[in-house]
C-alpha cells in the first residue's frame, strides 16, 4: 500500500484551491474573451502530515483583483464572495503572495486542477518576475497572455487561454518549479521562493474512477461521514474535501499507482 503521493518524500505537504474572477461562460470558452482573465479572489490553504494525512495548520485569504476589481454577479453568485468581502478584507496580491510563501514554506503543493498555473498567471499580469520550470518534460517555460494563443517560434511560451490551453495544463500535470521573486512590501522583505505543484486528479480519479469530472468541493459529497462547515466554491472547504478523499485512499489496501 502507497500512504502518500509519489512525489511527497516530505513528513509534511500542503493542499491548496484557489477561485478566481470568472464570468458566464467563461469556463468554456477557457477566458478567451477580452480582458477576461483568472485573478484569484480567495486563497485555501492547509498544512496536512504525509503520514497519518491529518491536518496540521491552515490559511484562509481574500486577494483584491486588479485588472477586473468589480467582480461579475456570476463569481458573487458561485463563491458567495462579495465585493464587499474583497473591499474590506482583500489583500494585494503582493501581500496574498509574501503570506502564500511563508505558509508552503518549501513544502510540495497539491491541487485538485493545475492552480500553480493561475498563481503563474496572476505573478504575469502583476508583472511579479517568475521562471516555470515543466518537471517531467525539464524545459523552462513561461505562459502566454495573449489572446489569440501561441506563435510557433516560441514553442517554450504555453498558451493559457483558449482552447489550447488544456495541452498546456496536460503538460504541467506532472509538476510544475516556480521560481518567484515576490517584490517587498514595507514591512516585508522581498522574497526568492520555488515552489513546486502537483496536480493531484490523475491519482485520486485512478483510485475513485466515480469521481471523474467532479470538482474538489464535490469530491468528499459521496462519503456520508464528511462533515464540514461550508460550500462548494469556498477554498476552505473544498481544501478539506480533498483532504478527506485523499485519506479513504491511502486507508485503502488496494491503492493504484498512476
Amino acid at each position: 500500500m502507497r500512504k502518500t503521493l509519489d512525489f511527497i518524500q516530505t513528513s509534511e505537504f500542503i493542499i491548496f484551491d484557489l477561485e478566481y474572477t470568472a464570468w458566464e461562460g467563461t469556463g468554456a470558452r477557457q477566458w478567451s474573451g477580452q480582458n477576461e482573465h483568472r485573478e484569484i479572489i480567495a486563497v485555501g490553504a492547509i498544512k496536512v502530515k504525509s503520514e497519518s494525512m491529518s491536518l496540521i495548520d491552515e490559511l484562509s485569504l481574500l486577494v483584491k483583483p486588479n485588472v477586473n476589481s468589480i467582480l461579475s454577479p456570476y463569481i458573487q453568485e458561485l463563491t458567495k464572495i462579495s465585493n464587499l468581502d474583497i473591499e474590506e478584507r482583500g489583500l494585494s496580491f503582493i501581500e496574498a503572495m509574501h503570506d502564500f510563501a511563508d505558509f508552503v514554506d518549501g513544502l510540495p503543493v497539491c491541487s485538485y486542477g493545475m492552480d500553480g498555473l493561475v498563481i503563474f498567471e496572476n505573478l504575469l499580469l502583476n508583472e511579479i518576475n517568475a521562471q516555470g520550470h515543466l518537471l517531467q518534460d525539464k524545459i523552462d517555460f513561461s505562459l502566454s497572455l495573449a489572446k489569440s494563443g501561441i506563435v510557433e517560434e516560441s514553442p517554450n511560451i504555453l498558451p493559457i487561454y483558449g482552447s489550447k490551453a488544456k495541452i498546456t495544463k496536460m503538460r504541467a500535470r506532472q509538476g510544475v518549479k516556480l521560481t518567484v521573486e515576490i517584490p517587498s512590501l514595507p514591512e516585508r522583505p522581498k522574497q526568492r521562493i520555488d515552489f513546486y505543484f502537483y496536480d493531484i486528479v490523475p491519482w485520486v480519479t485512478t483510485n475513485i474512477p466515480r469521481l471523474t469530472g467532479r470538482s474538489s468541493g464535490e469530491l468528499a459529497s459521496f462519503y456520508s461521514d464528511f462533515n464540514v462547515e461550508g460550500q462548494i466554491h469556498d477554498p476552505m472547504f473544498d481544501v478539506k474535501s480533498i483532504l478527506f478523499v485523499l485519506k479513504k485512499i491511502s486507508e485503502d489496501r488496494h491503492v493504484v499507482d498512476v
